[in-house]
Parts: C-alpha cells; structure tokens; sequence
C-alpha cells in the first residue's frame, strides 16, 4: 500500500508539473486567457479521435472488400501493430526520457526509493502521460473496426485487458534495454546505427518495390479527362490504387498468419470464443515478458553508469573531421576556438553520440529510391518531364530536409534555449545573444554540410540531365542550404523554454512545434518552384521557361524569406532581455493583434477554399496559385505571434505619453 501511494502521489504531482509547464507558459497568438489554447487543442483531440473512428472503420471496410472477410486475420494485424509498434515505439521514448531525466539523481538523494524503484516509478509515469495521447483515439479506432468485424463484448474486454499487459511488458522491456544501452553498456551505446543506418538502407527494397508497381497507377491520375463526371474519375483512380495496394496484403498476412504468436491468440479468443489454448499461451508469454524484464532490472541494477566515459578513437577522429570542416566555413564574427569547444562539447554528449550517424544525410536515400525508380519505370516521353522537374525541386528540398533532420535528432545541443538558465551566466560574461546564435548555426553548417554535399552531388551525378543544368542547380542549392541553415534555430529564438526539466523536452512544447512548423511551411512555400514545375508536366510551358521561372522563383523566393526572417531575428535580439530566462518572467502579450489582422485572414481564408475547389476541377495552376497566397499570408501571421515583450511596453508608453 506504501508502494501505491507513493507511485499515486508522483503520478499526480508529475502531471500538474507537465500540464503547467506545456501550457502555463505559451508563448505564440498574443492571448490574455492562458486556457484558451488548452481547450482549442482539447477541441483538435476529439476532432482526432472522431477521425481515427472514421479510419477505423474505413480500414475495417477495406481490409473486408479487397483483402480478406475473414475477422480473424483483421484481428491479428490490428493487436500486432499495438502490441509491437505501439508498445516498442512507447519504450524507446520513455528509455530515451528517463535516461535524460535529472530526476534520477534527485529521486536517489532525497527520497527512500532505491535504484530500481525510481526506474520503474519514472516508466510508469511516462508510460502513462504518454499513453494520453493515443488511448482514447486507438478505443474509437477498435469501436469503428467493431461496425464492419463485431465481436462479442465479453471477449473484447479479456482480449484487450491482455493486450494492455502486453503492451506494457514490451514498453517495459524495451525502456530497460534502452536505458542500459545508453546508461549502462561500453559497447552497445552505438552512434544511432540502426535508426540512422540500418532501417533506411531496409527501406530502399521496399520504396523500391512500392514505387515498381505503383508506378503505371500513379501515370493514369485523371489531370486531363474527357468525362463529364470529374467525381466519378477520382473515385475510379483511388479504387484502382487500392486494388493494386490493398491486394498484396495477402503477403503479409502469410508473414503473420502463425496461431502460436501472442497477436495470433487473442485474436483467436476475441473472434472464435476459444479460451484455454489463447488463455494459457498469453500467460506464458506474459511469464516469459516478467521474467525479461527482471533480468534487466538485476542487470541495471548491478552496473555502475558509463556515460561520462572517454571518447573512443573513433570518435577523436570524427571531432577533427568536423573541426577541420569548420575550418571549410568562414564566419569573422565567430572566433574559431569557440566553434571548436562548442563541436567538441556536443560530440563527448552521450545523447548527442546515440545520433551521429543521422549527419550522413541518410533519411534522404529512401526518396532517392522513390524518384529514380519512378523515374526508371515511367514511360520515356514522361521520364525526361520528371528528370527535370524532380531535378528543379530536389535543389531546394535536399538541404531543407537535411538540415532539418540533423537538428531534430541533435537540438538537445543545437537549440537556442538548450543552455537553460545556464544562458544568463554566458550573456553575464560577456556572450551576447546573437554571437550564441550565430556559434550555433556554424555548427549545424558543419555537422550538416558533409551529409548534404555528398547526397546532393551523387544524386545530380546520376540524374540524366545536361552538365550545366547540373552546375546550375548545384549553385541553387548551395545558395538554398546557407539561407536554411540561418533560420533553422529560429522558432527556439522566438518562443524558447528555459524551464525544462529533462533533455527530451527540448523542442517540444506545443508553441515550439508550431512556430517551427510555421517557419519550415514559410520556407518551402516560397523556395520550392511547385507551380513552374506544375505548368512544365502540365505541357504549359517548355524546358527553357521552366528552368527560368523555377530559377527566378528560388532566388525571389529565398530573398523574401531572408529579409522578412532576418527582421524578424534582429528585432527578437534588439529586444532581448535577460529576465525573459527566468521562470518567473512577466506575462505580456498584444490583445490586439488579432484584431488587427482579423479582415486579411478572412480574406486570406476565403482565398484558400477558393483554390481548393478549383483544384478539384483540374484547374492545377489556378488552384496552386490561390492555396499558396494564403499558406504564405496565414504563416507569416503566426510566426509575427511571438509575444513581444518589449515592443508592446513601448506602445504603452507612448499611449501614457
């Protein structure tokens, strides 16, 4: 009884803490009620929920009309997907948290519970707030599924009551061999191989395979059609898509179709009625999953941490790769012993090593399979058309993506706020604000230059196009990757978050995420030449206006983006203050900036559904055009939302005046 209610106790008090600092501290739209965002997100969720109703049933309707009307095997796909990619996926978050947690160390030191009690304890409670998220949107899903494959009540509630313990063994096992790799193990810490390395290099032969027989589909999408009914032919073109997509199910239904599999037997219990073999073999596997996991637990428990342990060789020579490419980049405001220490510093990090292959550019080879197989499998007078234009727009996706990637994985490091209240002793010695965002986006150009050169220049290598478009579009590129890679940092400059407690909330607050997607959306739409391309493959315009257009569109478009974010950058530091660090600053925000912008984004809206509706009727240009504004317009809104704080004070003061 101790036991619960100190488990109950931090469950109750983590919680608060969390709801308080995701949402007591949101830094975007310029609102005086703080609870407003929190009921408008809670609004989404059950939105969301109602959808995943809808897929649910939409999945179960397709699984039964082009797969198989066996419930059976439905079943099976659907407790395997959250027995393992739910329970495995939850794992590895809680390992990679609780192995950044600083509660750790304050659990041990002042409080009674010993070293195995607070793993659990923190994978409990992580577990669970995580769970928030997907538990009622994955009910709807089941309720939606049940319409097409009903089940008897009874057995749905003992299926899913053993499912649950299932997810929860895996998630557990899983968190433990997360936490002792990175805690624990010398030798299995890795540098990220196989989410880096090993899964993209299997999913080449799948995206390869995928592309190969969906190809001859994808050419036959009804762009120009003599029919009257443009509903009728959309319909047509989806159910021929999954006729091809839904028909190779079969495949993995044999890969799965085992009746001793966990998955296997509660779907055999749930369907059929049956309960001694399901219920016998799940407790077996259960046994199985308890015994795992105390075996972790007395292995964690018996090993000291390794994770201030020495660079490897290995990783000493990595260090002078990268210092001797920052070398490679000139930056005179920067002093080169500063970029060094800062690279030197975030290669020792353990977090930071766990990811290091991910600045090899990997995430990217999966595309490239899909464009050069689609390219390879389209017919010849349509494969020049796409050469150029997948061409034209890799030029600006490459470095986004891989700029981009890079820094998700490594912004425990890279983020502007990661210092915490740490900054205020920098800027109290004498480090100015813009120097530290400029130090870190030297770094991200160094950890991210070597990965994008070598993916950009093999790809232009094969792409069967003439040389000087190549050289010419290698300069885009390069010209692309310096302007993404100054404002790559931006959105943790805007509305950044001192307060953390732990290295995974990095970047992940719910106005950091929105300012970073309203940044990222910002750039591609301006730099990627989408209506250009769109005209060339429409037959609108020939190769040489494209390439004009497309060029004209990257450069306008990146000098756009350069000033309206420089601006916006120049004046966040302009009014920079150092009290902002602190966790008790002031609350200030413009109550009249929505007003102000009330009429454009009416207009702005009203533009938009336009071209979505325009769109349907193939007018593509048209429609791109009328979508595009309006992204641009409402983005550039939401990144000016940042709360200003000594922007509005100066308002006030020349009102009081």
């Amino acid at each position: 009884m101790l036991l619960f209610r100190q488990l109950k106790t931090w469950i109750y008090w983590k919680a608060k803490v969390r709801w308080l600092q995701n949402w007591g501290n949101f830094k975007m739209f310029n609102l005086n009620n703080k609870l407003i965002i929190p009921f408008i997100t809670l609004g989404f969720k059950i939105i969301g929920i109602l959808l995943v109703f809808g897929l649910g049933f939409g999945g179960a309707f397709l699984f039964n009309k082009y797969i198989s009307s066996n419930p059976y095997s439905f079943w099976q796909i659907v407790f395997f997907l959250f027995i393992f990619v739910e329970g495995i996926s939850n794992g590895l978050a809680t390992g990679r948290w609780i192995s950044s947690s600083k509660e750790e160390s304050w659990l041990l030191a002042s409080t009674p519970i010993g070293s195995i009690k607070y793993i659990l304890f923190l994978w409990i409670d992580e577990s669970l707030w995580m769970l928030r998220n997907s538990f009622f949107s994955n009910i709807a899903g089941i309720i939606g599924a049940l319409l097409v494959f009903p089940v008897k009540i009874t057995y749905l509630v003992i299926a899913f009551f053993i499912v649950i313990i299932f997810y929860f063994l895996i998630s557990l096992c899983t968190t433990l061999i997360q936490y002792y790799i990175i805690k624990k193990s010398v030798y299995l810490k890795g540098k990220g191989l196989i989410s880096n390395l090993l899964i993209p290099l299997l999913l080449v032969p799948i995206i390869y395979l995928l592309t190969k027989i969906l190809t001859p589909w994808l050419l036959t999408f009804p762009v120009v059609s003599e029919s009257e009914n443009i509903l009728t032919d959309y319909i047509t073109w989806i159910e021929d898509g999954l006729d091809i997509l839904l028909s190779s199910g079969e495949l993995v239904l044999s890969l799965v179709n085992q009746w001793y599999y966990p998955y296997s037997l509660l779907a055999e219990l749930m369907v059929n009625g049956s309960f001694f073999i399901p219920i016998i073999g799940s407790f077996l596997y259960i046994l199985f999953l308890l015994l795992v996991a105390l075996f972790l637990l007395n292995v964690i428990s018996r090993k000291d941490n390794v994770t201030n342990m020495d660079n490897s060789k290995f990783d000493d020579k990595v260090t002078k790769f990268f210092i001797l490419v920052s070398k490679c980049i000139l930056n005179k405001k920067l002093k080169e012993r500063h970029v060094q220490y800062y690279l030197i510093s975030l290669l020792k990090n353990y977090l930071a090593k766990r990811n290091l292959f991910v600045v090899l550019g990997s995430s990217l080879w999966p595309i490239i399979t899909f464009i050069f197989t689609f390219i390879y499998f389209s017919p010849n007078y349509l494969s020049e058309r796409f050469v150029l234009a997948f061409s034209i727009l890799i030029t600006v996706y490459f470095p986004f993506h891989v700029v981009n990637s890079i820094y998700t994985k490594l912004k425990m490091k890279l983020s502007f706020d990661n210092e915490g209240s740490f900054l205020q002793v920098l800027i109290a010695y004498g480090a100015s604000p813009e120097y530290l965002y400029d130090l870190k986006t030297k770094v991200v150009r160094v950890l991210s230059l070597p990965g994008y050169f070598y993916v950009t220049v093999v790809t232009f290598i094969f792409m069967p196009i003439p040389i000087f478009i190549k050289v010419g579009l290698f300069i885009l590129s390069i010209i692309s990757y310096i302007v993404i890679t100054k404002f790559v940092l931006l959105h943790s400059v805007l509305v950044p978050h001192y307060e953390f407690y732990n290295l995974s909330q990095i970047g992940k607050y719910p106005d950091q995420i929105k300012m970073k997607n309203s940044i990222n959306t910002l750039i591609i739409s301006i730099t990627l030449p989408i209506i250009p391309v769109t005209m060339y493959l429409l037959k609108d315009i020939q190769e040489s206006l494209l390439i004009f257009f497309s060029t004209l569109w990257i450069l306008v478009g990146l000098g756009i983006g350069y000033f309206f974010l420089s601006r916006i950058l120049k004046k966040r530091f302009t009014y920079f203050d150092i009290e902002e660090i602190s966790i008790n600053r002031t609350y200030i925000v413009n109550a009249l900036f929505w007003k102000e912008r009330l009429i454009l984004i009416i207009f702005t809206i009203a533009i938009y559904i336009t071209g979505a509706i325009l769109s349907i009727f193939r007018e593509f240009v048209v429609a791109e055009i009328l979508v595009l504004i309006p992204v641009i317009i409402i983005q550039l809104i939401l990144i000016s939302s940042y709360n200003q704080k000594r922007k509005i004070e100066n308002k006030r003061n020349i009102t009081i005046n």
